[in-house]
């Protein structure tokens, strides 16, 4: 029995645009181990959980036209982990070879679009008095969209603020909101 070529593949773990998938490819072997023809029957692919293992076969690619493709694309791959990936050969007399490099894969979390639309209908008002001799800041309603806002007014470090109700210095409570 012949022994397959032990350093028989270039193996790449490509990023792919979808969590929980990676693509594989590499270069097949053409010649055994001891330099005889190689007639490749298929390429097993192997999954583990950290380089040492432990390893789970979870595919083969085999012959299709009389060639064997050189290329796997894993879509079972779990979200959040990191996994590692090498292939062996198998030749029509069915030995397989060694393991090839290995590889290794950082599987993103899927992250969600953000929301989109968002609008802003109504700001909250608040009313600022002297309450029992103190400055007191209390809401009093909301205020829609499209009023009158006063640039360039400051109240206690407020800036862009529209004035509602009387003048100020009136001794009358002043109804404000803030204006973005």
């Amino acid at each position: 029995m012949k022994r397959i070529l032990f350093a028989l593949f270039a193996l790449v773990a490509a990023s792919f645009a979808f969590a929980g998938t990676a693509t594989l490819t590499w270069t097949n072997p053409t010649t055994n181990t001891d330099g005889s023809a190689l007639t490749l029957a298929s390429v097993n692919v192997y999954r583990g959980t950290s380089a040492t293992g432990p390893w789970t076969q979870i595919g083969s690619v085999t012959a299709q036209g009389g060639a064997v493709p050189s290329g796997y694309t894993d879509k079972t791959a779990a979200d959040g982990t990191t996994v590692y990936y090498y292939v062996t050969a198998v030749g029509s007399d069915g030995n397989e070879s060694a393991p090839s490099t290995i590889v290794s894969k950082a599987i993103p979390n899927p992250v969600p679009n953000p929301p989109s639309g968002l609008t802003v209908t109504s700001v909250t008002a608040y009313m600022l008095a002297v309450v029992n001799g103190k400055l007191a800041l209390t809401q009093s309603g909301t205020v829609k969209l499209g009023s009158k806002c006063a640039s360039g007014v400051s109240i206690g470090g407020l800036n862009a603020v529209e004035l509602f109700g009387p003048s100020p210095g009136s001794g009358l409570p002043i109804v404000f909101a803030k204006c973005g």
